[in-house]
């Protein structure tokens, strides 16, 4: 059985996940760190990924959607 299935998310970039690095001469840390795009410290933040947010989404249950007759 097919089940079609039609998906509309609003994604909106948020910032990043990375390693940020001080404004000092201290030692960087090795830790993955969420910094925002409004940050002052994302300037010092070496990215590894984008972070996003979802809006206006409903969770389903795909189990139920498979019972449905197509």
């Amino acid at each position: 059985m097919r089940v079609r299935v039609r998906v509309r998310v609003r994604v909106r970039l948020w910032g990043v996940a990375g390693t940020a690095h001080p404004a000092t001469p201290e030692p960087v840390t090795a830790s993955l760190e969420e910094v925002s795009h409004d940050h002052p410290a994302t300037r010092w933040t070496v990215a590894h990924r984008q972070a996003l947010t979802l809006h206006d989404r409903t969770p389903v249950d795909l189990q139920a959607l498979r019972a449905l007759p197509a």
